[in-house]
């Protein structure tokens, strides 16, 4: 397999009042938007490349109490 690498950010957001917390979390997987190989094979006498991720946004809230 080629070297590769990827960039993944992350942003957390908390506040807190008396008795409640609330986390809002966003992030990023391969911000770089590369094609980094999830497996490779061999058809006839080329090797192909499989990838499936790009770049990934989430957005998670957690409310605690």
């Amino acid at each position: 397999m080629p070297v590769f690498h990827n960039l993944n950010l992350s942003y957390r957001i908390e506040r807190q009042s008396a008795w409640k917390t609330y986390v809002w979390n966003f992030s990023f997987y391969n911000v770089y938007n590369r094609l980094n190989p999830w497996y490779n094979y061999k058809q006839g006498d080329k090797i192909k490349q499989i990838t499936i991720f790009r770049v990934i946004p989430s957005v998670s809230f957690t409310h605690k109490w």
